[in-house]
């Protein structure tokens, strides 16, 4: 279990979702796996890379995505841009200021980094638990 699980007052229920993480630190990509796969989710990736990240988004059945925008330096924008146009729900990881992003992605739910495990628990839920008729997005 991760310590964003152990930190989280909710309960998240991920049962049958494919959550794609982006997301290049190593010990976060590492806990946000954790967390997702102790409330019952199944973890697609994760993709480190800008390249892989658009493999993935492109390729991978997913039912949501965790995408750190700053991936070693360079912006993640073309991955999330393939995940909203096949209806993927996508949260964006990030320390930059909502207002410093460009427009099209202004509206996404951003989850501010350094992570607070009750906000994290509480978007994760809202935003990808397991809704009746849902189904992976090929």
């Amino acid at each position: 279990m991760g310590l964003l699980y152990s930190e989280a007052e909710d309960v998240v229920d991920l049962h049958g979702r494919r959550i794609l993480i982006i997301e290049d630190e190593q010990i976060v990509a590492l806990d946000l796996e954790l967390t997702l796969r102790t409330w019952g989710g199944t973890v697609v990736g994760p993709a480190t890379t800008v390249s892989r990240a658009v493999e993935m988004a492109r390729s991978q059945p997913i039912d949501g995505a965790m995408v750190d925008l700053n991936l070693s330096g360079a912006a993640a924008f073309p991955a999330v841009d393939i995940l909203l146009q096949r209806g993927v729900p996508v949260i964006l990881a990030t320390s930059y200021p909502r207002d410093s992003l460009p427009a099209a992605y202004r509206n996404l739910p951003i989850l501010p980094k350094p992570y607070d495990p009750r906000r994290f628990s509480g978007l994760v839920q809202s935003i990808f638990s397991t809704r009746p008729g849902d189904a992976s997005v090929h």
